[in-house]
């Protein structure tokens, strides 16, 4: 897909095609954060979303904005993080959307890391809410954030149900590996995330 999406850029940059660029631009970031390369993720989707911002787009903003989020988020940078939820937020609004799923849990995180319980279960509370059936991984990954104890059961629970993303269920893995590691299970973790690296290589992390 990283490929694709560079290819569109360039012919989308050569066409002087506005809305295609900003949504290769946001596209390419996506493909280099699952790769890890998030520097080269951040400046792509900044431009992408500084596009979006000038041209009026605003679904291609609020989708930017969130990437941001997440971005800052794994990177440890939780006021950068709440700033890209805030402004994806305001965005949703303006169309009348209540955020995406992604963004609200990307609050959970922060407001977790933060020691913010209440902000934290409102924020899953919303995820829950506009999750899509797709989506159903990430709520179970939110549901285990907020409780430890009740981790490993639920994300189990998650990987036994038929889940078509591969990704999905990759990340999945990954998150379970963490329960089963913190709860002394070290064999569990090494071997789930020995599983979610071959699928994410088989993949081509995008």
């Amino acid at each position: 897909q990283l490929g694709t999406n560079l290819r569109d850029l360039g012919l989308s940059l050569l066409a002087g095609d506005v809305q295609g660029v900003m949504r290769a631009h946001i596209n390419v970031g996506v493909c280099h954060t699952n790769r890890g390369l998030l520097a080269l993720a951040r400046a792509h989707t900044e431009e992408g979303a500084r596009l979006a911002a000038a041209h009026g787009a605003r679904i291609a903003e609020m989708i930017a904005e969130n990437n941001l989020a997440m971005l800052a988020a794994d990177e440890g940078r939780l006021a950068d993080a709440r700033a890209h939820v805030a402004r994806s937020l305001d965005r949703a609004r303006e169309r009348g959307l209540p955020g995406l799923a992604e963004t609200w849990a990307v609050l959970v995180r922060v407001a977790l890391e933060e020691g913010q319980a209440d902000e934290a279960r409102e924020a899953a509370r919303k995820v829950r809410e506009v999750a899509r059936a797709s989506e159903r991984t990430l709520a179970a990954r939110v549901e285990a954030r907020l409780d430890a104890g009740g981790a490993r059961d639920a994300l189990r629970a998650t990987l036994a149900e038929v889940v078509d993303d591969p990704y999905e269920r990759a990340t999945t893995r990954l998150a379970l590996a963490a329960a089963e590691r913190a709860a002394g299970d070290a064999a569990t973790a090494t071997r789930l995330e020995a599983e979610a690296d071959a699928a994410l290589e088989a993949l081509g992390a995008d």
